[in-house]
Order: C-alpha cells, then sequence, then structure tokens
C-alpha cells in the first residue's frame, strides 16, 4: 500500500520567539513516521533538532532563507512538538504524520529558495526524482507566496492542504500574502522508472518569504513471493488429527509463515515448520499442500499434493459386502457429546432489549422476534409501507421522503423505526441512527468537525478525514436521553485501510473519549462492488479474485470480522450485515434472487442477530436497474428478488426461537461454514459450502457431535429428509449459494 498522511499541521510565526510550538491536531499513532519541514530565514543550531528526532544528509541549508528537515518514528502519544531557534525572521512550519513507511528511508531531494522584499521575480522548479520501480515516497512542500496560489503546482495530488492569510497572521492588511502545504504519496510503476517535477504556478513573487520541497524515498514494495516449500510430509497420523512437516521457504525480504491446506481449503497458518490439524474425519482421504507468504502477503505457489488418510476412529465396524463401515468413526471423547461443548459468545438475545425502556414490553425482548430491516426504505406512500410489511419486514433502519403520516402509516403496520425520530413519533420509535459510513468519510480520530456529513468536501475542519470519532460523539449526544437505542452502520473501511480503527468504530471506545453504541451493521458488498471490492478482498483477507464474489463471504469474512473487533472490549452486542439488493457499479456483479439468498443465510450462520437489505440500486443494467426502492420496483429481476425475500424472512421468522438461542462451538467439517443451535429436544444445524476458490456440488460429511442420536434429519424448507450414516451427515450444495438447515432429534 502506498504511503499516505495522516495529519498535517502547519504554523507561521514572524515575531521575536524563545520556541515554535506545534499542537497536532491528533496524537500521532505509534509505528507512523513523524516528518518536519520548516522554511526559515533564521539560523536553527544542530543541538536544537526537536527531541527523538534525526536530521538527514542534506536536511539542511542553514543560515537565511534556509529550510530544515527533521523525522522519527512515533511511539505513540506525540501531540506536541516544540523547537527553539535563532533570530527574529519569519518561519513556515509543516509537520507531517505518515503512515505505511515502517522506518522512514533515505532523503532523496531536499532543495530551498526565498526572495526577500523587492527581489526579483523568479521561477522554482523543484528537483526532479528518479524512483526505481516498486518504490513508495512522500513529497511535501511549505512556503509563502504573495500573489500566487500556493496550491498550484503541477500535477500535484494535495492529500491534505492548508492556507493561511500571512499578511493577517504578522498584522498587516491584504489577502493574498499566504503560505500553505502541497503534498503527494505515491507507488512508482512496476518495472519502471518515475520521474516527478513540479514548478509554482506563475513562479514567487518580489515580497515571498521561503519555500522549500523534500521527498523522502521510503524503500520498494515487496511484489516477490517466496519460494515454493520443500519436504512436505506427515509425521502423524490419528483418527481425527495429523501432524505435518515441511523445509523452510526463502523470500527476498522474509518469509512471515505457512498456508497448509487439506484438499484445497486453508485449514492452518503458522510461522514455524510443521502444524497439528484437528477435526478431522476419520479413514478419510486428504491433500495436503503447502504455501510460504511473506511480510507483504505474497503467496508462493502451493507444493505438489501430499496424499494422507486418516485412521479409523475407536469403536465397532460392521461389513456391508467386502467394505467395513465404523459404527463410531470418533475418538471417544465426552467433550464431544454437545452438551459439554463450549458456547458461542453473545450478547444474551432478546433479553439484550429489555435493558432499553424504549423497548420494554415490545416483542423485540420475544424470543419469537428476529430483527428483518430495510436500509435507506422510501416512507412516503402508505403503499410502500404495506408493501414492506407483505414482505415480512418488521423494523426499518433509516427512512427517506418522511412525511406527517409516516410514524402512523409504520405503527398501523407493525414496523419498527430506528431512524431517528420523526414529527407525530410513538411506540414504534425504538433506535436513533448514529450516522452511517462515517469510517469512510469522517475517518478515524477525534479531530475537528464542521458539521458536514456524508462523502462531501471539508467534513473536518483539517481538510482530511480524521474526525469520525468526534462525529459519533457529537451526534450521539444530540439526541434525548429517552432509553432508546443507539447503532451504526460502518463501512468497508474498517475491514481494509483503517483495519486499526475497527474496535474504536464498533465499540464507541478510545483511550480519549467513548460514545454510546447498542446495535451495529457493516456493508461491503461483495457481488456488486467496483473492482476495488475485488483488490482489496485479495489484499485484506487473502481471498482469490475468483473467489471473492461469493455468498459465503458476507459472513465468513465481514461477520467474523465484525466479531472480533466487537469482542475487543468485552462486552457483546448484536450484529448484522447489509446485504445489497442491486447492482452498485457497472463493473461489479448483478444481483438476483439466489445471491441475496446465500449472502443472508452466510450472515446467520455466523451469528448475525438481525436481517439488513440496502435498498438502492446505482448500476442501472438491464437486470438490475436504477432503484431507490428495490423492494416495490417492477423492473428486472426486482419482482423475483421481492419473492425471495419473503421466502427468506417468513423462514427466519419461522425460526426465531431457534436462532434466539446461544449456539454451540462444533467444527463438523473443514469444507462447511456451520452454526448448531439446540432447542426443544432437536438439534439444528445451519450448513453452506465454504468459500472455495473453485465451487464443487460433490456429496460432503458432516459429522455431528456426541448425544444426537436422530437417524434421520429433516432438512428444513426443502420437503427431504437425509438419513443420517455412522454418525454423520452426508449431503451436497448444487450452487455456492446453496445452504441447507437440518433438524434432528437428540
Amino acid at each position: 500500500m502506498p504511503a499516505s498522511i495522516i495529519q498535517t499541521k502547519t504554523l507561521v510565526q514572524n515575531t521575536a520567539i524563545a520556541t515554535i510550538t506545534v499542537v497536532l491536531d491528533t496524537v500521532a499513532t505509534v509505528g507512523n513516521e513523524l516528518i518536519i519541514a520548516l522554511a526559515s530565514d533564521a539560523y536553527i543550531p544542530s543541538a536544537n533538532i526537536p527531541t527523538g528526532f534525526t536530521e538527514p544528509d542534506g536536511g539542511r541549508q542553514e543560515r537565511y532563507l534556509g529550510h530544515y528537515m527533521w523525522h522519527k518514528t512515533a511511539v505513540g502519544g506525540e501531540k506536541t512538538i516544540t523547537i527553539t531557534p535563532q533570530g527574529n525572521c519569519s518561519h513556515v512550519w509543516a509537520i507531517f504524520e505518515v503512515n505505511g513507511l515502517s522506518g522512514i528511508g533515505s532523503l532523496i531531494a531536499s532543495a530551498g529558495q526565498g526572495a526577500g522584499p523587492g527581489a526579483a521575480s523568479s521561477v522554482y522548479s523543484t528537483p526532479s526524482i528518479s524512483l526505481s520501480a516498486g518504490n513508495r515516497f512522500v513529497i511535501a512542500s511549505v512556503g509563502a507566496s504573495s500573489t500566487q496560489n500556493f496550491l498550484t503546482l503541477d500535477s500535484w495530488t494535495n492529500d491534505y492542504t492548508k492556507q493561511v492569510d500571512l499578511k493577517t497572521v504578522v498584522g498587516g492588511g491584504g489577502t493574498n500574502n499566504s503560505i500553505g502545504v502541497a503534498t503527494k504519496s505515491l507507488t512508482a510503476n512496476a518495472n519502471d522508472l518515475t520521474s516527478t517535477a513540479a514548478t509554482w504556478g506563475g513562479g514567487l513573487s518580489p515580497d515571498s518569504r521561503t519555500s522549500i520541497i523534500i521527498a523522502f524515498n521510503v524503500g520498494g514494495i515487496d511484489v516477490t513471493p517466496p519460494n515454493v516449500p520443500t519436504g512436505v510430509a506427515v509425521t502423524k497420523r490419528g483418527a481425527t488429527t495429523t501432524t505435518i512437516t515441511w523445509n523452510a521457504s526463502s523470500d527476498d525480504v522474509a518469509v512471515k509463515g505457512y498456508d497448509i491446506r487439506l484438499n484445497g481449503i486453508s485449514v492452518a497458518k503458522t510461522a514455524t515448520l510443521s502444524a497439528t490439524i484437528n477435526g478431522l474425519q476419520p479413514q478419510t482421504l486428504y491433500q495436503v499442500t503447502v504455501r510460504a507468504y511473506d511480510t507483504a502477503d505474497n503467496y508462493s505457489a502451493a507444493t505438489m499434493a501430499v496424499p494422507m488418510t486418516t485412521l479409523e476412529g475407536s469403536g465397532r465396524y460392521y461389513w456391508s459386502g467386502s467394505a467395513r463401515h465404523l459404527l463410531n468413526p470418533r475418538n471417544i471423547d465426552p467433550l464431544t457429546h454437545y452438551a459439554s461443548l463450549p458456547r458461542v459468545p453473545w450478547e444474551g438475545g432478546p433479553s439484550y432489549y429489555q435493558q432499553f425502556t424504549g423497548m420494554a414490553g415490545t416483542e423485540w425482548t420475544s424470543d419469537a422476534f428476529f430483527p428483518i430491516g430495510y436500509w435507506g426504505a422510501y416512507a412516503d406512500q402508505q403503499a410502500y409501507i404495506t408493501r414492506y410489511k407483505d414482505l415480512k419486514i418488521n423494523a426499518l433502519w433509516t427512512t427517506y421522503n418522511n412525511v406527517v403520516l409516516t410514524p402512523d402509516w409504520l405503527r398501523t403496520a407493525g414496523i419498527w423505526s430506528l431512524g431517528g425520530q420523526l414529527p407525530g413519533s410513538g411506540s414504534e420509535h425504538v433506535g436513533y441512527v448514529v450516522e452511517d459510513e462515517v469510517d469512510m468519510w469522517g475517518g478515524s480520530g477525534w479531530g475537528g468537525w464542521t458539521g458536514a456529513t456524508g462523502f462531501v468536501p471539508n467534513v473536518c475542519t483539517s481538510g482530511g478525514a480524521d474526525c469520525g470519532y468526534t462525529i459519533y460523539q457529537q451526534t450521539e449526544a444530540s439526541f434525548p436521553q429517552d432509553g432508546r437505542l443507539r447503532w451504526t452502520n460502518v463501512g468497508m473501511t474498517i475491514f481494509t485501510y483503517q483495519n486499526g480503527a475497527g474496535d474504536a468504530h464498533v465499540n464507541g471506545v478510545t483511550p480519549q473519549g467513548s460514545w454510546p453504541m447498542h446495535l451495529v451493521t457493516t456493508d461491503m458488498y461483495f457481488y456488486t462492488g467496483s473492482g476495488a471490492i475485488v483488490v482489496d478482498a485479495e489484499n485484506n483477507f487473502g481471498i482469490p479474485a475468483v473467489a471473492v464474489r461469493r455468498a459465503g463471504n458476507y459472513g465468513e469474512v465481514l461477520m467474523t470480522k465484525l466479531r472480533e473487533y466487537d469482542g475487543m472490549q468485552g462486552g457483546r452486542k448484536p450484529l448484522g450485515v447489509v446485504v445489497e439488493l442491486g447492482g452498485q457499479v457497472p463493473a461489479g456483479e448483478e444481483m438476483d434472487a439466489d445471491k441475496v439468498e446465500g449472502a443472508v443465510w452466510s450472515t446467520l450462520i455466523h451469528e448475525a442477530r438481525c436481517i439488513s437489505y440496502f435498498s438502492h440500486v446505482f448500476a442501472d443494467t438491464t437486470n438490475n436497474p436504477y432503484s431507490t426502492n428495490v423492494l416495490y420496483s417492477s423492473n428486472g429481476v426486482y419482482p423475483q428478488i421481492q419473492a425471495r425475500v419473503q421466502k427468506i424472512n417468513t423462514e427466519v421468522l419461522s425460526l426465531a426461537p431457534v436462532l434466539n438461542t446461544q449456539s454451540y462451538v462444533w467444527r463438523g467439517s473443514a469444507d462447511m461454514q456451520s452454526m448448531l443451535k439446540i432447542k426443544d429436544g432437536y438439534a439444528y444445524f445451519f450448513t453452506m459450502a465454504k468459500v472455495a476458490a473453485v465451487h464443487s456440488n460433490a456429496p460432503r460429511t458432516f459429522v455431528l457431535p456426541f448425544g444426537i442420536t436422530g437417524k434421520t434429519a429433516e432438512v428444513l424448507f426443502e420437503s427431504r429428509t437425509i438419513d443420517i450414516l455412522q454418525g454423520a451427515i452426508h449431503d451436497s450444495f448444487a450452487l455456492e449459494t446453496t445452504y441447507h438447515i437440518y433438524k434432528i432429534a437428540l
């Protein structure tokens, strides 16, 4: 990932001073680089370099109209930086916090130029910077100009910019004398040399002060995968376990670890040269392969497959013709009795909502209720509300085009509103939305907030995206303390570019402050997002490109990661994933009924506590034409999607008493995603095939825990039963969107 500038702070000083002090907008994050650029016509001794900072070779041009450079790797928490100069002249400061450097590289360009009052006008050209293939660099400039806009440097990307009226600061009149900061960060093209150059638009003016430009080469991006490991061997076998060893791989930078795969499915990752895999099926053939990966997550090709067959489990067997079959194909272990299995962490189900007086006595606290919401629902016609109710929608996360009768229509239909209080609201209003996708447009941090919302300029006072936490806190504080639930929907950046901030966005807790958060959903549209979704999934989740647009990723990736974030503060809250009902960009896939159904059930199998549908379509294709209300539109494939949504919701509501119980931890098969629940004398197995590069509809085997003695399983909603053989279910999944729910007597 290219280096990027997190925040920029500038200061102009033109009076007699003992020190210069710059206070960052937010504290620096550990591991980020802090870079100081100072354009000055005063002398600054080397002894006065700020504490902890280093001055690279070529980082200063001493005495008048000079420039100075320093950098350090943040230990975390830095906010106030001071320096003691000499002289009574102007100083133009810029401090950059930059991530993606991992220890700053060499200073590859540094130049300063200035002209005093009355000096001849001149054009200031930056040095030409040549970078090798894959090198990353951060480039910045800071200076003053009397008539020219500082930000007219040709071809620059001004990630963070700031201009200050120098004459006003110093005490003079006028508005043209300004300072500013321009920045650029990118990665050189592969197998190419990049030369960058830029000039002041129009040149420096006669009464300008001083200016500098600097560039740091921060090293190459590792694009070379490790060598393929050798010597893969099976050193130990059991009925349900095996130990595998291999020889070390090598890499041009560093090998980070090894990915062990059985039948093409990743089952373990380790930094060592061996792995023990548990939970296998007895007397079963597996193909073992190993891949090495480096610190940049480049994966080697897989080794040649090594066959490995697990041993027979203990227990009796019987003969069928010439074939021998085990009656109990598992090692006998009392801990595998379902009653002794560990339980999946949860928030408490319907009882969770009893803490909110706005939900007290409502169906939210009943085991027979399961939240099924529509995000962005239009509510200006009663016919819309009637349609939602017909489709078994029981909650609207947010609403558009509300009219005075909207609350009454919702109450009449028995639909709950969580989008905030409307004029005339009453018992239907049970929650407030604390904004949507703040991570994507407000970023992560406690910077100042302008009050703007959404994907518009100038949301944060810094001009960057560093005030998301401020937005959450101030928005939530504006709601009445009336016992109603607070919820938010977070965007995809907490799983990708802002992965380290996921805990704060989901839990509403940071060292600097907090805000209440009671229910969280998220969205990352694997099916219909742009090509960037595929790249992000590859880079951040290790999903092969061919396997990104799959239903299973909505649960396997998003719900799994969301639950990981949710558990970081020790508590639990209801979570869910927003599933799109139509295309988002022409380059993405179109949605159809099967994809919607598969995506929804994948989230439920991974412990989603609600269903959330997204109503808007932006792709405008034949099957997915532009729409703001898929559940009402009669165009394209939307009637089929509406019918499937009704089917999904009907099934979910019929299973609400089961879904509202705490799940058991049980992995019945390495190549399936599953959820186990026990209710009223029956076991319920919710299953889908795990995401794989190539989906297989071949039969799969799902081993049951002890204590489940039924001989047949009812496959719910499919009008069929299936025999349970040797303590396991054998069934196939025709499509990657296929799911099965098995109901078995204990």
